[in-house]
């Protein structure tokens, strides 16, 4: 018993003298040697690739803030200066390596408020400047894509090359279609694959399509033969418009509800300027089965002709009916 005791005295005087022995230590400083090699510039955005934004397609300005950040040991020890440029050559390399096709936003339809920006001594970010955007600028709907990368760095600072680089993804959208449709007076119907000629009255035929009744129509043939899609039909406006889209007025039922089946769901918008060289395509799929489609071009498009070809209908129906064609 004795022994026993004596053990836990001298453990709790130990334990005692470590306490007193930590508690008069001093913590130390802890260096890094050659610290400076360590400190780093970059574009906080360049972590999100690419930085989307969406705009109200509109003839505005529209402010996108950006700065840059300080990464090291340390903190700087004087002022950084730190600055900008717009990088439209890196758009190839990047559609190439992200397998997209995303336009440049075009001269004049963006700048930089300010070129460059400071980070301050003893601060870890910049102040903010901002990529200025016009949408209404843009060659259409469709998003463009705009590099902006770190041009220089003072003091001789590193730049992070990994974060060198932010890519703007800007896209325009209207709330409310500002654009009048085509007047339809010079238009014609220049080609289809095939129509039914049901009555002069009710429809089938292919000028059906433009010829501003509601209780007529164009539809593919569904007595002796049943083709199925592709069904397409071409429109002459006999002149060249700026076209931005296209309207399509399904076939109603006998409930003023668009049919079940026959109106188009999967087709393609082409576009020419002679009716014989098509220039432009743009696909539409799970186009909705409303009363009326407005199906916009991503990229407004110079063009007398226009083609609709419709691939599948709703309801995988074998033919396909539309009641009005229209643009804007």
């Amino acid at each position: 018993m004795k022994t026993y005791k004596t053990n836990i005295r001298i453990n709790v005087l130990l334990a005692l003298g470590l306490i007193g022995i930590l508690a008069s230590c001093k913590p130390q400083d802890f260096t890094v040697p050659d610290a400076d090699q360590y400190n780093k510039v970059f574009m906080q955005s360049a972590a999100q690739s690419p930085v989307a934004v969406n705009v109200e397609m509109e003839d505005n300005w529209f402010n996108i803030p950006f700065g840059a950040g300080f990464g090291g040991v340390n903190l700087p020890q004087s002022d950084i200066q730190v600055k900008f440029k717009a990088d439209p050559a890196l758009v190839a390399a990047y559609n190439l390596a992200n397998g997209t096709k995303y336009p440049i936003m075009p001269a004049g339809s963006y700048e930089l408020s300010e070129t460059s920006v400071t980070v301050k001594k003893g601060s870890s970010s910049s102040n903010s400047i901002s990529l200025k955007v016009n949408p209404s600028k843009f060659t259409g709907i469709i998003a463009h894509l705009l590099p902006i990368s770190i041009e220089s760095v003072s003091n001789g600072t590193p730049i992070n090359n990994s974060l060198k680089t932010t890519y703007y993804l800007v896209k325009g959208s209207y709330s409310v279609n500002p654009y009048p449709r085509i007047n339809r007076a010079t238009w014609s119907i220049a080609d289809f694959s095939t129509d039914e000629n049901e009555s002069v009255t009710a429809g089938g035929r292919a000028i059906h399509a433009i010829d501003n009744k509601l209780t007529t129509f164009w539809a593919s043939q569904w007595r002796a033969a049943k083709p199925r899609p592709p069904h397409h039909i071409t429109i002459d406006m006999g002149g060249v418009e700026k076209l931005h889209g296209v309207y399509i007025y399904n076939r109603l039922d006998a409930s003023g509800l668009p049919k079940s089946n026959g109106n188009p769901k999967e087709l393609t918008i082409e576009t020419s300027l002679d009716g014989i060289n098509w220039t432009y395509l743009q696909a539409y799929s799970s186009v909705p089965n409303l009363v009326e489609n407005e199906l916009w071009l991503d990229v407004t498009q110079e063009a007398r002709f226009f083609r609709i070809r419709v691939n599948q209908s709703h309801a995988d129906f074998y033919g396909t009916h539309i009641t009005e064609i229209n643009a804007f």
